[in-house]
């Protein structure tokens, strides 16, 4: 049900900027938005492709070449891999699990190119914000996970001024928290649930969000989407820990012949750990992604 419901819209409205993020990784692609995880990687929702069209990527006001792009097979997401001979300047690296149901909620600072929020709607159908024009923004709010997905609600609750939920044109926009006093990202905004509904008063051409919105995005540190994403962001990290070593080879060995598709060592993804997965470790033996803060 999830996945429906998070199909359907694209992403972040924002009533109060937060001026200081504690990492600016969103960047803009295909007039939606991106997120910088790695310097030639960044992460952004499928169905922001228009047929897997290659579009720039904008980050911090400097075009980037995107060489390719590569769509999961199933989940709303798509990775763009930037040109290695200009490979950018700042990105914010994946971070490990995070708790699990409705009281685990955990403070997320996000942020994206759609929709900022317009004037305030108080009154019949519902409260909430006009959207206004897109640009770049940041926001802030408690979200919990829900299986593969991580949740917001927009209801002015939260103690934080930048609360913000989903609007048109944000999707792929990422959701960071801090994880041993390091800024990782753990989710990027797939959709809502009506986000527009009931849609367009008079005062409001663009649409509206209202408050108690539900906003989604995909827990990315979950291992379906995380191993996918470092096979060819870090190729053979089995532990995902953002280095290929020892470690790694250690977890190959152990699970020799074994077959099975969630197994840690089949970094190459075919379902049976062997000489191939060995030979994408070698091929990258001693190599890591600088997480550093």
């Amino acid at each position: 049900m999830l996945a429906a419901l998070a199909a359907s819209i694209f992403c972040i409205i924002v009533p109060n900027t937060q001026p200081t993020p504690w990492r600016d990784v969103v960047g803009k692609w295909a007039g939606a938005s991106a997120t910088a995880i790695a310097p030639n990687w960044a992460v952004t929702a499928r169905h922001n492709s228009h047929d897997h069209v290659t579009f720039p990527f904008k980050f911090n006001g400097v075009h980037y070449d995107v060489v390719a792009v590569h769509p999961h097979p199933s989940a709303d997401l798509m990775l763009l891999e930037i040109n290695p001979a200009t490979p950018l300047p700042m990105w914010a690296c994946l971070g490990g699990p995070v708790p699990s149901g409705i009281n685990n909620a955990f403070h997320v600072q996000t942020g994206g190119f759609g929709r900022q929020a317009g004037a305030l709607i108080n009154g019949q159908p519902g409260s909430g914000y006009c959207w206004g024009t897109k640009g770049k923004a940041w926001g802030e709010n408690d979200v919990y996970r829900v299986g593969s997905f991580l949740t917001a609600v927009f209801d002015q609750v939260s103690p934080y001024p930048g609360e913000c939920a989903a609007a048109e044109g944000d999707s792929g926009g990422p959701l960071l928290t801090l994880q041993q006093g390091r800024p990782v990202v753990v989710g990027m905004w797939v959709g809502a649930t009506d986000s527009c509904a009931p849609c367009g008063p008079s005062n409001c051409p663009n649409g509206a969000s209202w408050f108690g919105l539900h906003s989604y995005a995909l827990a990315l540190t979950e291992p379906q989407f995380k191993k996918w994403i470092m096979r060819l962001v870090q190729p053979g990290d089995a532990n995902l820990d953002g280095r290929t070593d020892f470690a790694d080879l250690v977890i190959v060995l152990d699970q020799w012949l074994r077959q099975g598709l969630t197994l840690e060592g089949d970094v190459n993804l075919d379902g049976v750990v062997d000489f191939a997965d060995y030979n994408v470790i070698l091929s990258h033996f001693n190599t890591s992604l600088n997480c550093a803060p």
